[in-house]
């Protein structure tokens, strides 16, 4: 089970904080009434030993455009 987090129009889900060890994946969705709508954006975070000193690594995995 996937956990949501939605900031203004775009929603974030990912695997709940408390299965993250060192890695996680991420879908971002896009946001109805922009040309992101219906697109899935796929992505991986990398949280550092040091976090939550050290920011974590992000990086996009979809390639040039949407996901469908």
């Amino acid at each position: 089970h996937g956990f949501e987090v939605e900031l203004g129009s775009i929603r974030i889900t990912m695997a709940p904080p408390w299965q993250i060890f060192d890695n996680t994946d991420y879908v971002l969705e896009g946001s109805e009434g922009t040309p992101f709508a219906g697109g899935y954006y796929y992505g991986k975070i990398k949280f550092p030993q040091e976090y939550p000193y050290k920011p974590p690594g992000i990086s996009m995995t979809t390639p040039n455009g949407s996901s469908s």
